[in-house]
């Protein structure tokens, strides 16, 4: 019966942007909203609408659920840059309410399938491009360094 009420909502979301997008009008729906109709989409295995709720939801407010989301889609994805946006808001985030991080988080799981992808080299190269605080370069720089001590596949290249 979910799956129906699912899909119910997720036809009628679609339908209704479509109608939006046809009439040139902006969509509008809260940044709680586009959260939920995100994970609406990953339930349902719809990556893109995923992808793109949730970052109409990042242009209302800050959720660090949604940027959790987007950064598991990003490391699919292979899009080094924008996981890394989104690991540094998360790894911020974390360290300024909970001031601790035990490894491995979901933040490093997700980096570490990038490091096995590019490598560490290149991540660490990327990181450094982004011209960060220096304290929030030591924040990623520990997520790097994690990597590397327990020689996560591609942290020699």
């Amino acid at each position: 019966m979910v799956l129906y009420e699912d899909l119910r909502v997720y036809t009628f979301w679609r339908t209704e942007a479509s109608h939006y997008r046809t009439q040139q009008m902006p969509y509008r729906k809260t940044g709680t909203e586009w959260e939920l109709l995100g994970d609406l989409a990953l339930r349902l295995w719809h990556e893109n609408e995923a992808k793109e709720a949730f970052e109409q939801c990042l242009d209302h407010k800050f959720s660090a659920k949604a940027w959790m989301k987007l950064l598991e889609i990003y490391a699919k994805e292979g899009n080094v840059q924008k996981a890394l946006l989104a690991a540094v808001k998360l790894t911020v985030y974390h360290e300024r309410w909970y001031h601790e991080i035990v490894y491995p988080t979901e933040i490093a799981c997700n980096l570490n399938k990038l490091i096995r992808k590019e490598g560490l080299a290149k991540m660490r190269n990327i990181l450094t491009s982004m011209n960060l605080p220096q304290p929030v370069q030591n924040l990623m720089t520990r997520y790097f360094d994690y990597g590397k001590l327990f020689e996560v596949e591609g942290y020699e290249f």
